[in-house]
């Protein structure tokens, strides 16, 4: 609320004293806003369809199964949603575990505008930061299975980090050391020469491959063992053989090569140019929908090579262009002598693992040059495997065994993919609205007035962290609100409803709330004389943050920047609570105002706390009636409160939100189907009326 709304204090004839409008005088009575403010008038009558509630999220229904290549379903495994892939940039925006099935379920939020997300299941054998498009609010897909994905799935899009089409890169060239096609290929680079049965890759060595090579997770740190001096990284034959090559799956933001070379395993080449031919196995190694068009078990018989004969490999860094193969970034060897780097202790790229089970050799492959600060080390950019006929001709000597699953508290998540691989209770994280980004909510305070709608009488931004457990079920939950902004003098507070029970609750800690005369708690923390779990962060944001700028904080750009407060609680739980139960953030957020415990605000259509004093309903402008399902709006149909699932950048002082943002208008008009990125788009924004730092 701001002083210069109030230039006369009124009795509003017919209706009862609301409490406080006048700033610093609690005992003034109400008052109705002094309009003249010709842009709100505007907004006023701007006729938003009355059932628009001003969400500038959706709600978006998940339905994602996660097979393995023999079509059964990976149960446990951690499963990304971004906006865009990791590779580019993208953020993580939501993680849950497949459960016993494969799947992922539930609800999660997304901004309006945004029609198309990343799916990244963080397992080797699966297709990796699938594109899939939003339909009828809902995310529907397959990765993995024989087929490699199904359902809405984009292939080859942008966002995961492939070209859409294939296409030539600047400064292409063709390969320069003497090379050779193993036979045909398609548009795709997708080898016309493989056998015509595909292997079975089984999920229990897919599983063996993901403990033993995880994405993201750097050899060096997780099995510097693989890299030792005396370990085995070529293929040697004891006796005369047929070979077969099987590709497993790829993890790499190129689109590599694969390429072998044979040596007499007693005089290997001491330099790249000694290799007397390259010979082309995999034009391009990327899976199908993901940059090319491979399948995992694809299978491409070698040939027959006599005893003594070593087999060694080459990747060519993005050798791929669209229609051949080139010399690409750099090309990468099993020999270590062989690799640029300068430092010998990095010059490895490769490891060679051996499954006895399966009687197979694996291989993997680091594509970055492993001096560049930004390689992972992981070495699965490229994964395939070895066979012999007969199975005894490679030699096995110096060659590592492949790693097993570990589930060391016997929650049925491994090791590798448990946040808390010794606490049987928990198993992973999850962040709303993501692992670095925040949801803002910007109030009013004159309700059940309207004020000058600048929405920046409280702006906060707020970010849920929940500890969940293989069942995908909360255990504990931990929040982080942070007080940007406050455009008004009243003495706000700040709470959040959830809609789980408070019995539900154990614990409540980190409330700032100074005054127990206005709120009160209840042993455990939450919020006295609530059915539902309500917490109250603060009861006075001023209490927390001081002003400097004459009652004001960061809504004037001629004031001097606060430094945000942000107030950390942390709620744990009896029992663990069912995602259907937790609700979708934020929840019910709502602001309290000017000490006044019943006078609370809350966003367009949310239902207010049993705190709430029902006698402000239907005065003022208000014109919430209950009995219609009609909350916190206007009579004019305009909210008291926004919520966006990311950063909003808000109005300065006095300015209203129509000035700040031209295309809210016609958003609102439109009932939330136009411009439904009118915050985001900067071309729009009147930039001299947003707060900036």
């Amino acid at each position: 609320m701001k002083k210069n709304n109030f230039l006369q204090i009124l009795l509003i004839a017919g209706l009862l004293f609301l409490g406080s409008c006048k700033k610093g005088d609690s005992n003034a009575p109400s008052v109705p806003p002094v309009t003249g403010n010709t842009d709100v008038d505007a907004l006023i009558n701007m006729n938003a369809p009355a059932g628009f509630d001003y969400k500038t999220d959706q709600d978006v229904q998940l339905d994602i199964t996660i097979l393995a290549p023999d079509n059964t379903p990976i149960p446990y495994i951690p499963v990304e949603i971004l906006n865009k892939s990791a590779e580019l940039g993208g953020k993580v925006l939501f993680t849950s575990l497949t459960d016993d099935k494969g799947k992922v379920t539930g609800i999660i939020k997304l901004p309006s505008y945004v029609t198309e997300i990343v799916v990244n299941p963080n397992y080797l054998g699966v297709i990796r930061n699938a594109v899939v498009s939003i339909a009828a609010q809902t995310i529907s897909c397959t990765l993995g299975g024989s087929n490699t994905f199904s359902g809405n799935v984009v292939p080859n899009s942008p966002l995961g980090g492939r070209p859409a089409q294939p296409t030539a890169y600047t400064g292409f060239k063709p390969m320069s050391a003497p090379y050779k096609y193993m036979g045909t290929y398609d548009n795709m680079g997708k080898p016309n020469y493989l056998e015509p049965v595909n292997d079975v890759i089984t999920n229990a060595f897919l599983a063996n491959i993901n403990a033993s090579l995880p994405e993201r997770m750097p050899v060096t740190t997780y099995h510097p063992d693989y890299l030792q001096n005396n370990a085995e990284t070529n293929i040697n034959l004891n006796t005369v053989s047929d070979v077969w090559f099987t590709f497993i799956t790829e993890g790499a933001g190129y689109t590599n090569s694969i390429a072998y070379f044979t040596y007499p395993t007693n005089n290997p080449p001491q330099t790249a140019s000694a290799i007397d031919t390259l010979h082309i196995v995999l034009p391009n190694a990327s899976l199908n929908g993901s940059g090319g068009r491979l399948q995992a078990g694809n299978k491409v018989h070698l040939g027959r090579f006599s005893a003594g004969t070593s087999i060694g490999f080459a990747l060519i860094a993005n050798g791929w262009n669209g229609s051949t193969v080139g010399n690409g970034y750099h090309t990468v060897y099993s020999i270590d002598k062989l690799n640029p780097e300068a430092d010998a202790s990095l010059k490895r790229h490769t490891v060679l693992l051996y499954d006895n089970i399966q009687g197979l050799f694996l291989v993997g492959f680091e594509d970055l040059k492993r001096d560049n600060a930004s390689c992972d080390n992981d070495f699965n950019d490229c994964l395939f495997t070895i066979s012999s006929n007969p199975v005894i001709a490679i030699s096995r000597t110096n060659v590592k065994p492949i790693d097993k699953p570990v589930d060391s508290d016997g929650d049925g998540v491994n090791d590798t993919y448990d946040a808390f691989p010794n606490d049987p209770t928990k198993a992973y994280i999850n962040y709303y609205p993501g692992a670095n980004t925040y949801n803002t909510l910007a109030f009013e305070d004159n309700w059940p007035f309207i004020g000058d709608f600048d929405l920046n009488d409280m702006l906060i931004e707020n970010r849920y962290t929940l500890i969940n457990d293989r069942l995908n079920r909360t255990v504990e939950m931990s929040s982080e609100f942070v007080l940007k902004a406050v455009g008004a003098t009243f003495k706000n507070g700040f709470g959040v409803e959830f809609p789980f029970a408070a019995s539900k609750v154990q614990s409540v800690s980190g409330s700032k709330v100074t005054n127990t005369d206005v709120v009160s708690f209840a042993a455990n923390g939450c919020e006295a004389g609530q059915t539902k779990a309500v917490i109250i962060p603060f009861d006075n944001a001023f209490s927390v943050m001081p002003s400097t700028g004459n009652g004001y904080i960061n809504t004037f750009m001629s004031n001097p920047f606060q430094t945000p407060d942000t107030t950390r609680m942390k709620l744990v739980f009896n029992t663990p609570i069912l995602a259907s139960e937790m609700g979708v953030a934020p929840f019910n957020p709502f602001i309290m105002i000017n000490k006044t415990r019943g006078r609370e605000v809350h966003l367009a259509g949310k239902t207010p706390t049993q705190k709430v004093d029902i006698k402000y309903f239907k005065t003022g402008q208000d014109n919430t009636i209950p009995g219609q399902g009609k909350y916190y709006k206007t009579t004019s149909n305009l909210p008291y409160g926004l919520s966006f699932s990311e950063t909003f950048e808000y109005p300065i002082e006095g300015k209203t939100i129509s000035v700040a943002y031209p295309r809210f208008v016609a958003w609102a008009q439109s009932g939330g189907t136009n411009y439904t990125n009118w915050y985001k788009d900067s071309t729009t924004m009147i930039k001299t009326n947003v707060y900036k730092k």
